[in-house]
C-alpha cells in the first residue's frame, strides 16, 4: 500500500514483517526503512470519548509586555489550553522573519514554541469565528452586568479574553462577548496583573 509523505513528496510502502526482514537481508538496501513494533486503533466509542473533551481558548488583545504574554504562555500550556490568540499588537512569539522574540521565549520556559498560536488582526474576527465554532466567549472584566468568576460555570468550550493593561477589554470585545466575568476586587486597586488574571481564570474549571 502505497502513502506519501507530503512535505518532501516522497512515496513509500506498508509492507508485512516477513517482507520487511527479507528486504533487511538482501545485498542491496536502498531507500529507508521503518518497523513499527505495534499500534493500536480507537473504536467509535472511544472516539467519540475523546471528543467529549473540552476545547479552552485565550485571545490575548493589545498587550504590549511580551514578558506577560510569555508567563500567559507558560500558563496556557500548564492549564491544557488549545490554542493562544494574538490580536491587534499583542507581540507573538516569533516576528515575520522567523526570529525567535527573546523575552515571550524566556519567560514562557519555551512553551511558546510548542503551543498552537495564531495572530489576528481584530478582536472581532476571532470572536465571531469562535461563536460559529460554538464556543463560548468570556471577557475578563469589571464592567456593568459582569458575572463573579466563581458563578460562572465554565463550558466544554469556552475562550477568555484578557485585555491590555492599562486599558482592559476593549468595549467592541464586551460587546460581543456572550458573558462578562469579574474577579473580586478588595484592595483599593481595581486590577491584577494581565498575567496573573489569566492564570486565575485558566485553573477555573479544573481545581
Amino acid at each position: 500500500m502505497k502513502f506519501e509523505i507530503k512535505s518532501f513528496k516522497i512515496e513509500f510502502d506498508r509492507i508485512c514483517l516477513d517482507e520487511y526482514n527479507s528486504r533487511r537481508a538482501g545485498k542491496i538496501r536502498q531507500g529507508v526503512h521503518w518497523y513499527i513494533e505495534e499500534y493500536f486503533a480507537l473504536n467509535n466509542e472511544e472516539v467519540c470519548h475523546f471528543n467529549s473533551f473540552y476545547m479552552k481558548y485565550i485571545i490575548l488583545e493589545d498587550i504590549r509586555s511580551a514578558y506577560n504574554v510569555g508567563a500567559i504562555f507558560r500558563t496556557a500550556d500548564a492549564s491544557g489550553v488549545s490554542k493562544v490568540f494574538l490580536v491587534g499588537y499583542t507581540p507573538a512569539p516569533t516576528d515575520r522573519f522567523g526570529r525567535v522574540q527573546a523575552e515571550i521565549d524566556k519567560t514562557s520556559l519555551g512553551a511558546s514554541k510548542t503551543m498552537s498560536w495564531e495572530q489576528v488582526a481584530t478582536t472581532k474576527e476571532v470572536i465571531e469565528r469562535l461563536q460559529v465554532d460554538g464556543v463560548c466567549v468570556a471577557a475578563v472584566e469589571l464592567a456593568p452586568g459582569s458575572v463573579p468568576l466563581k458563578d460562572f460555570e465554565e463550558p466544554k468550550n469556552v475562550a477568555y479574553i484578557v485585555g491590555n493593561e492599562v486599558e482592559g477589554v476593549s468595549k467592541e470585545a464586551l460587546e460581543l462577548a456572550d458573558v462578562i466575568v469579574e474577579l473580586p476586587m478588595l484592595g483599593q486597586k481595581e486590577s491584577l496583573n494581565v498575567s496573573v488574571t489569566a492564570g486565575i481564570v485558566l485553573y477555573h474549571g479544573i481545581t
